[in-house]
């Protein structure tokens, strides 16, 4: 029997976990299941009798003190000889986004190190979209898996030589085949999706996806509590400039059959004691009655859902609302992208989006009590300081509760990827370690400082100065965001200034005098913080008033924690 050993790199560049920028809060490691690895392990333990393990370094990495680390090297290399009795026949390495590109080179190095005698692999939307560039740079690799993996690395551990298959196999591609410019890999999609055995969750350490900060959003959040991720469907009929997913999946819809999916929940329900489901296909509602009939399937086995993408504004129908709220989903992350149309329609290519659906569901939203987070993307090639400051109107007069506010990343495999580099917008490098935080793209009207600065100018702007819930006297809601800042750093001025104005509106006078006071330090001594006071008109000194308490022992009970806003806010707050 053959051994494969399947490996996640960091989804996190080094530098990000070493020393998060201002903006970015502290070890915001993403430990979602890694859904790739554990639908691979589960097609060839069937289809090749393989004995599989799957390395998360995700979760490893999030218990790690970053200050106790110089570098992945040492990390890598400790975690693969702490397993080092599992010997493997081939490695693979997920690599998704370019944010893990230089971790998962320091990863082949180490495996090379620890397993000298294994063929190293890597798959997954980079070495998809990029083999040629990975392979001209000295790639570690013997071998890149193109577009989806089950099949294709299937036969590799049924192959006798494999390095000779590598060869022949049209889904391989090897440093001699990128050097054939008429050398085109073949996709070998799965189009019946029940071929795919059940995701193999057991292959898991599964209590570390208990640690996830998706998870810590929830106000019942515990550390038994896992999330368990999930897809039902792959590809996604729309162009959307900015995303690369149909480089791997495709644009054709394929589905899971509803029978195969209860079979799969009630599975998880009954033999892991499943209490959270999060949804991760590219376009989950691209059948409606589907999509209704799997969510209340979910809500009859007594499981919460969210979705964490795979939402389109045009599908989140009243009904398909008055449906999720029923199933007790009421956390949402809204794909609004643009608050201009022009560059929703013409540079985004979002065609299926207008200002009057966004509004409408907003709407919808609020009357239902719907918790909504809205991504916004800045700096795209084409748009204008004109654009950006239309649609910072547009979404003003919405009523979100939290935008996430990212800056326009060139994902390899998109058309706004090819656009940058047929124009000079990247250099051959620049987009390695793209992470919507950090700006990438310079065009004729923008720099990426420009852009990084205009990002967070735009998250202070709509989040606090212009804070819905505080806009509509929910001072309450509003201060439980604020407080979620603050929790994640304590050095935010506007966090102090806007949580303060709600606690002196909610008539909490002594906690409002310790937050003033905090506001009032920051201000004097931040020369960072006084240009953003000065901009958006803030006081530069919250006053101090009379408590309504002479005796501080009742500051305990006025200091209470706030509770957590939700999932979203949780998970998206920018700091």
């Amino acid at each position: 029997m053959k051994k494969l050993l399947l490996l996640v790199p960091p989804y996190i560049a080094f530098d990000s976990f070493k020393s998060p920028l201002f903006t970015e809060r502290n070890n915001s490691i993403n430990t979602d299941m890694p859904l790739g690895g554990i639908s691979i392990s589960a097609y060839v333990k069937k289809y090749s009798k393989a004995d599989v393990k799957i390395i998360d370094f995700n979760p490893l990495l999030y218990a790690r003190d970053p200050q106790n680390l110089d570098s992945y090297d040492k990390f890598f290399e400790d975690e693969l000889a702490a397993n080092s009795e599992f010997i493997p026949d081939a490695i693979g390495i997920s690599i998704l986004f370019t944010a893990s590109y230089s971790a998962s080179i320091s990863l082949a190095h180490a495996c090379k190190k620890v397993f000298p005698r294994s063929f190293i692999f890597a798959g997954g939307g980079v070495p998809t979209s990029m083999y040629r560039y990975m392979f001209k740079t000295s790639s570690p690799f013997d071998a890149l898996s193109y577009g989806e993996g089950e099949r294709p690395i299937s036969r590799l551990l049924n192959a006798d030589n494999i390095d000779h298959f590598v060869n022949e196999d049209p889904s391989w591609i090897t440093p001699e085949k990128s050097k054939d410019l008429s050398f085109e890999p073949k996709h070998d999609w799965i189009f019946d999706l029940d071929e795919i055995p059940t995701y193999d969750y057991e292959t898991l350490n599964i209590p570390d996806y208990a640690i996830a900060p998706v998870c810590a959003g929830f106000t019942s959040h515990s550390e038994t509590k896992v999330i368990f991720n999930m897809a039902t469907s792959r590809g996604c009929p729309y162009r959307c400039t900015f995303c690369a997913s149909h480089d791997v999946h495709g644009y054709t819809m394929r589905y899971h059959s509803r029978e195969r999916m209860y079979s799969d929940i009630r599975l998880l329900k009954e033999k892991f004691g499943c209490q959270r489901i999060a949804i991760q296909d590219d376009h989950f509602m691209g059948d409606h009655k589907r999509a209704k009939d799997i969510i209340r399937f979910i809500k009859d086995m007594d499981i919460q859902v969210f979705f964490q993408s795979g939402v389109t504004m045009f599908s989140l129908t009243r009904d398909m609302l008055e449906l999720m709220v029923e199933s007790g989903i009421n956390e949402i992350v809204l794909p609004i992208e643009s608050g201009s149309e022009r560059i929703a329609k013409d540079v985004m290519k979002k065609g299926h989006v207008s200002k009057k659906i966004v509004h409408r569901v907003v709407k919808d939203c609020r009357e239902l009590g719907i918790q909504m987070d809205g991504n916004v993307l800045c700096g795209m090639p084409g748009e204008t300081e004109a654009d950006i400051q239309e649609g910072i109107d547009f979404l003003k007069t919405l009523d979100v509760n939290w935008y996430r506010i990212h800056v326009a990343t060139p994902l390899p495999g998109s058309e706004l990827f090819d656009e940058c580099v047929e124009k000079g917008y990247i250099d051959e490098d620049g987009h390695i370690g793209g992470d919507y935080k950090r700006a990438k793209i310079t065009t004729e009207d923008f720099t990426p400082d420009y852009i990084e600065r205009r990002a967070y100018e735009m998250n202070l702007e709509l989040n606090f100065v212009n804070n819905a819930d505080f806009r509509l006297g929910l001072y309450e809601k509003a201060y439980s965001a604020f407080q979620n800042v603050i929790n994640i750093t304590t050095e935010h001025a506007f966090a102090y200034y806007f949580a303060a104005l709600c606690l002196e509106r909610l008539g909490r006078i002594t906690q409002y005098n310790n937050y003033a006071e905090i506001f009032n330090r920051i201000s004097i001594s931040s020369s960072y913080w006084q240009s953003y006071i000065i901009r958006f008109s803030l006081k530069k000194q919250l006053k101090i008033k009379e408590s309504l308490f002479r005796d501080e022992s009742k500051l305990e009970e006025l200091l209470v924690s706030a509770p957590v806003s939700g999932l979203l806010t949780q998970l998206s707050t920018p700091t």
